[in-house]
């Protein structure tokens, strides 16, 4: 008996299909048509940054993300108003009721919206209240603290730690935390006032 070899032939069903949809990104000017056909991370950057073309905002993560009482949208960043590399950095931000079209606060010859303005900004704790689109100075600062560097380059900013025997000495402490160093950061309650919110160090061996 000789072997037999057999062959199988499997058909495949054909259908028509439409043309592909494209994504083109060349023109700026225009949407890029249908979003899903697009190449991964060619609309954004791997980092979930914003891929901007002026060179004011820096390539850091969003700050101040938050839907305002209007239902718009609110993104604060650091920008370079003044220059196009890293340095003079202040903050700034846009809204948008979409988050394809935004506008800058204020404007986009002044964006800036957060900036040490005065000698105690240095101190880490602005005098600031929720009162516009971004935020409002204040006459006199919300907490007079002495500057110390530690080690950080540039002086303390929010969030601002230190020691303080008077508060090490104080009672009531339901958290059972007996370390020697506090911080604070800059909070609020919305349309009611400014909070400073305190924490306290579990042990001096952390």
């Amino acid at each position: 008996m000789q072997p037999v070899a057999l062959a199988a032939v499997i058909l495949w069903p054909v259908f028509a299909t439409a043309a592909a949809p494209t994504c083109s990104l060349a023109d700026q000017s225009k949407t890029p048509g249908d979003l899903n056909s697009c190449p991964k991370s060619s609309l954004f950057s791997v980092r979930g940054n914003p891929v901007v073309t002026t060179g004011r905002l820096s390539r850091v993560s969003l700050e101040g993300l938050y839907q305002r009482s209007d239902g718009s949208f609110h993104a604060g960043s650091q920008c370079h108003p003044e220059h196009y590399t890293w340095g003079n950095t202040t903050q700034c931000a846009a809204t948008s009721k979409d988050f394809v079209y935004w506008e800058d606060a204020n404007s986009w010859e002044n964006p800036r919206t957060l900036w040490p303005s005065q000698l105690f900004d240095i101190r880490g704790v602005f005098r600031l209240f929720d009162g516009s689109c971004c935020l409002a100075l204040l006459d006199q600062a919300a907490i007079r603290n002495p500057r110390q560097s530690y080690h950080f380059p540039t002086g303390i900013r929010d969030p601002y730690i230190f020691t303080s025997p008077t508060l090490s000495n104080l009672s009531g402490n339901s958290s059972g935390a007996t370390g020697d160093h506090f911080l604070t950061i800059s909070s609020g309650i919305h349309a009611v006032a400014p909070r400073l919110l305190l924490y306290r160090q579990n042990s001096n061996d952390d």
